[in-house]
């Protein structure tokens, strides 16, 4: 379990692009152009070096793997259209390039549950030898994947599990993340001076293992305080539905709105932004254009990002292990959240203590706070970390690199000796926020 850890920390590292996850069909606005800065243009001279690194030790992390022939996968997500599930399949396919085998992305259109049945089914009559799926629902999909498991076909989940017994689960822990998302915003709220009112959810739906936890996770950030959670409205995912049901909730009065995935959080941000009212606190999930301009703009505080390709990439690995005769155990492994927020992309000035973030990127410097405070933390973990996003030489997209982890910053030589005295100026323009989930 350890092991697989570490080699969805390692991918992350290499595969995370800021741009891409989330539900919407179409072409999506752009988040907003960033400014081409002098540091923009080192961060970029610097990305090959950088992407090399990260490939380096991704390929160290996977050697184990090995694929004895081009054993076919299937990959069956909620839908072909969500940016969420085109990432995911971006990294399953970067993995079967690298192992040898064929990896084919047969999923329905639309959210459907018959659709996504038929899709298993298929797969099964196409001799396919293992299937990666991310289950609409726990339930309805069950009964089509126990006949595919009774015919010999792997199973590996990728975001959301059914109930059926499977090699390995590769999913964000969706209940601390949905919680750290309430905690972001009774924060945002608290700062505001606001101590009571109504807050709004909007879902997917009654069922999705992944958005049902997430929700779990944020109302339990809200016990003991004096805001009201209202009842929960699902939107299936669709951008338009959850604006419909956002403007209902703005129209009560709420202080804040919940977006479950990325449909529901660019619909709740819309909604915020269509009501003139920038005081409601919109907090969501995934990481879109659409989504990352509306906190650009401030219709919404923040989002819980999600690394779908780390699923897809790590998926692959494990349904080879798995065909070469591999007892994963039925594993799960946390691939890990990012809270993606306006100030730490947009500069220093939005952030209003700066230097304490600062003092957050060092292991041993983490250990020490934690010592002259009490906790019984290593340092390492629950901290919150800077990423540098950069233009990628190979691919051109935005992605992220991390310091501590590089030894290089915007081009220049990381000196480890005096991180205290860097000039927040770097960092303008350049600057996202990570934090992981405890």
């Amino acid at each position: 379990m350890k092991k697989m850890r570490l080699a969805a920390a390692l991918c992350t590292a290499c595969l995370a692009a800021v741009s891409l996850a989330g539900c919407s069909s179409g072409t999506q606005e752009a988040a907003g152009t960033q400014a081409e800065t002098t540091k923009a243009a080192e961060a970029e001279t610097t990305a090959a070096e950088e992407t090399t690194e990260a490939a380096e030790a991704e390929a160290e992390a996977g050697a184990d793997v090995k694929a004895s022939k081009e054993w076919k996968i299937a990959l069956i997500t909620m839908d072909s259209i969500d940016q969420h599930w085109v990432t995911l399949n971006e990294g399953a396919q970067k993995a079967a390039e690298e192992l040898g085998v064929s990896v084919t992305f047969m999923s329905p259109n639309t959210k459907d549950d018959a659709q996504q049945i038929e899709c298993v089914n298929n797969a099964v009559a196409g001799g396919y030898e293992a299937i990666m799926v991310a289950a609409n629902g726990p339930d309805a999909i069950s009964s089509a994947l126990n006949e595919a498991a009774s015919a010999g076909v792997k199973i590996v989940y990728v975001d959301s599990p059914a109930n059926v017994e499977a090699e390995a689960t590769f999913s964000t822990d969706n209940k601390a993340a949905g919680k750290t998302a309430g905690e972001e915003m009774i924060k945002a709220l608290e700062a505001a001076g606001v101590t009571s009112g109504s807050i709004g959810i909007i879902n997917v739906n009654a069922a999705t293992d992944s958005t049902v936890m997430r929700e779990e996770g944020f109302r339990s950030a809200f016990e003991g305080t004096d805001y009201e959670i209202l009842e929960t409205q699902y939107g299936e995912g669709d951008a338009a539905k959850s604006q419909s049901i956002a403007e209902n909730y703005i129209t009560q009065g709420v202080v804040g709105i919940f977006g479950c995935n990325e449909g529901s959080t660019t619909g709740a941000g819309n909604a915020i932004k269509a009501s003139g009212n920038s005081e409601i606190i919109g907090v969501g999930f995934d990481k879109s254009d659409a989504i990352l301009g509306l906190i650009d703009d401030g219709y919404l505080l923040c989002t819980m990002a999600q690394n779908p390709d780390v699923m897809g990439y790590e998926g692959v690995k494990a349904c080879v292990q798995a065909l070469e005769g591999e007892d994963l155990g039925g594993a799960t492994t946390d691939t890990g959240v990012s809270v993606l927020k306006k100030e730490y992309w947009k500069g220093p000035e939005m952030n209003p203590e700066p230097e304490n973030e600062l003092k957050n990127d060092s292991p041993n410097q983490g250990r020490k706070r934690d010592a002259e405070s009490g906790s019984k933390g290593d340092g390492a973990k629950g901290r919150e970390l800077l990423a540098i996003p950069f233009l990628c030489a190979e691919c051109g997209e935005r992605k992220l690199q991390y310091p501590f982890r590089h030894g290089k910053i915007a081009g220049e030589k990381w000196n480890r000796g005096a991180r205290e005295e860097r000039k927040w100026n770097i960092w303008q323009e350049l600057i996202l926020e990570e934090r992981s989930v405890p």
